[in-house]
């Protein structure tokens, strides 16, 4: 097969017991077995390993690329790069599918396929480069469009891959000090495919009530309600960037969402109240998923001092109550990081399933 990389496909590594093949060290949870995906997908977890012997079954020649399998442990958010033949797709598609890998499609690789799954922890990813064809030396080079072929590249980077929405966009919530950037931080690391970061953050409020307004301040409602209607227009604008990444196929994860109001309440008055429930709740575009961060009060305060333990109960009480008919998956930060971003891990992975269809 084509390509002078000195590397070595799969079975060939598999007979060289120094080399041996790599084992994932983080097994899924204990409990029944999980689907890679949705549908009619195989019971069994996801595995690399359990990949290239599909491939081997189904008699699917490649190569491993750039030495890239990677060592034990396997680290979070790594691939493996192999080389395979165009004529080939049909059958390593239907091949990885049955061992719970889906195919990944991206704009602007076109040279490229990527197949990704889930193992109940952690992302795992293959990238198949396709061989490259025999050149035509004996047509000249204006007659292969080259400039206009590099046009066409560029736009293709920018178009949507489908005439629906393939990217999910996905809220995640919750007080300051409920650990939101080091989850987003862990999502970044982990999931190996196009991920946009869309930051919405709090605008500030005074007062020490419960519920974010001042008890003792006169606010005239007209102003309150146009100040309402300026923010929901404003919130409009600054969540346009995200949506034009997830019609990429991008999965954007949003610090922070203007629904959140719906949870605060900060309204002095009961017109702007009343207006903010209609519009954030009819008119502002939802996430696709909500994710909301959760831990004890004293926990969260410890973190960040930034608001009174009463006030903090109030607000872990009201994101359950108000988030949870809309199916919000809260996600407890008082465990080690590791449990917390595998349960983000999954439900990103559930999310992205549903958008694509898989």
């Amino acid at each position: 097969m084509p390509g002078g990389d000195r590397s070595r496909t799969f079975a060939h590594r598999r007979q060289r017991a120094s080399q041996g093949r790599v084992i994932l060290p983080t097994n899924p949870p204990p409990g029944p077995p999980r689907h890679g995906g949705s549908g009619n997908a195989s019971p069994t977890v996801p595995a690399i390993d359990d990949a290239f012997d599909a491939l081997d079954r189904a008699g699917i020649a490649y190569r491993i690329r750039k030495n890239s399998w990677p060592p034990e442990p396997l680290a979070a958010g790594a691939e493996v790069d192999i080389l395979v033949r165009r004529s080939a797709l049909p059958a390593i598609q239907r091949a990885l599918r049955e061992v719970g890998f889906r195919h990944l499609r991206s704009a602007g690789h076109g040279g490229h396929r990527f197949y990704v799954a889930f193992n109940g922890r952690r992302w795992l990813k293959i990238d198949a480069k396709l061989a490259p064809r025999l050149p035509l030396p004996a047509l000249p080079r204006r007659w292969l469009g080259v400039r206009a072929r590099r046009v066409i590249r560029g736009l293709a980077l920018r178009r949507p891959l489908s005439a629906r929405r393939i990217g999910p966009l996905i809220a995640v919530l919750g007080p300051d000090g409920a650990g939101k950037g080091t989850i987003i931080a862990s999502l970044k690391d982990q999931v190996p495919v196009g991920l946009a970061y869309l930051y919405l953050g709090w605008r500030p409020r005074s007062g020490d009530h419960a519920d974010g307004a001042e008890p003792h301040r006169r606010v005239n409602p007209i102003k309150e309600a146009a100040y309402v209607c300026y923010w929901a227009l404003r919130y409009w604008w600054l969540l346009l960037p995200g949506y034009i990444a997830a019609w990429s196929g991008h999965i954007v994860l949003c610090d922070r969402h203007p629904i959140e109001n719906l949870a605060i309440q900060p309204r002095a008055t009961r017109l702007a109240a009343a207006l903010e429930r209609i519009l954030y709740r009819h008119f502002m575009p939802w996430p696709d998923a909500i994710l909301v961060l959760d831990a004890s009060a004293k926990t969260i305060y410890a973190r960040k001092r930034e608001q009174s333990l009463e006030r903090l109960e109030v607000w872990r009480r009201r994101y359950r109550e108000v988030f949870a008919e809309r199916g919000a998956i809260v996600i407890s930060t008082e465990a080690p990081l590791e449990f917390s971003a595998a349960e983000a891990s999954a439900a990103v992975w559930r999310v992205l399933g549903a958008r694509r269809r898989w």
